[in-house]
């Protein structure tokens, strides 16, 4: 089966500040629009997660690492290890991982037809979440795509995100950008995996750079991933209590 990856969210420092980088192999992103979002492009085609049909909502399901997990065909997040490992530095827990992870994924539920569930099965799991074996960068998203096409799209068959453990983690915007937000990093890449390139301008999730001035999703971030994956249809079952903690990030 042929694999299809992408490099994205290595964020790094530039002249004017952080920044989030993106190199896609043999792709072609889309160009920038004016209503405030782009989609990825791989070999001239879009990405997304497959949706039986139109107002079908899309389940995917994730997993944290608890183990080392190896996809040598990846480029990024090849060798993925577990969350705790990640947090060790910033004085931080799983559980607070876990509950910047919840909010994170209740954004992208909120504002397109999508459903996050969690499994145990890290090795089935459409997205498999954890901190990168090899630092490098930030954060990266990396996605393989199946063979199958339907209409502009190639379907998503699996996506890995990893953040770097060497860096400093945080919960909310404090004005200290050597510190990462975990909820906006994760809703960032969350938005990589699910087909949505690094957004035009700079007020959006989806921006190419790293910035403490927006936390919640953009107009062009929620009409990027509704022109996906449609509206959200009705309401489901919520399945995590957010802590208030995180009430600075939402």
């Amino acid at each position: 089966m042929r694999r299809g990856c992408l490099r994205c969210s290595a964020w790094g420092r530039f002249a004017a500040g952080f920044a989030m980088a993106i190199v896609i192999l043999v792709a072609r992103p889309e160009a920038a629009t004016s209503e405030g979002y782009r989609h990825l492009s791989l070999e001239g085609r879009f990405v997304k997660w497959p949706q039986s049909a139109p107002h079908v909502p899309v389940q995917l399901t994730f997993a944290l690492a608890t183990r080392p997990s190896v996809d040598e065909q990846a480029i990024n997040c090849r060798r993925v290890g577990p969350v705790d490992g990640l947090l060790e530095r910033s004085g931080l827990g799983v559980a607070d991982f876990q509950l910047a992870l919840d909010v994170a994924l209740r954004r992208w539920e909120a504002a397109a037809n999508l459903v996050f569930v969690r499994t145990d099965d890290e090795d089935a799991a459409d997205i498999l979440i954890g901190s990168q074996i090899d630092p490098d960068g930030i954060a990266f998203a990396n996605l393989t795509l199946s063979e199958t096409r339907v209409g502009p799209h190639q379907l998503i068959e699996r996506s890995r995100l990893c953040l770097n453990p060497f860096r400093r983690w945080k919960i909310g915007f404090d004005g200290n950008l050597d510190v990462f937000d975990l909820v906006y990093t994760l809703t960032h890449e969350i938005g990589h995996a699910v087909g949505l390139d690094h957004a035009p301008g700079r007020d959006h999730v989806m921006s190419l750079r790293y910035h403490e001035t927006r936390s919640r999703l953009s107009a062009g971030d929620v009409l990027g991933v509704r022109r996906l994956y449609g509206r959200r249809s009705g309401d489901g079952p919520r399945r995590w209590a957010v802590s208030t903690r995180l009430g600075a990030a939402r």
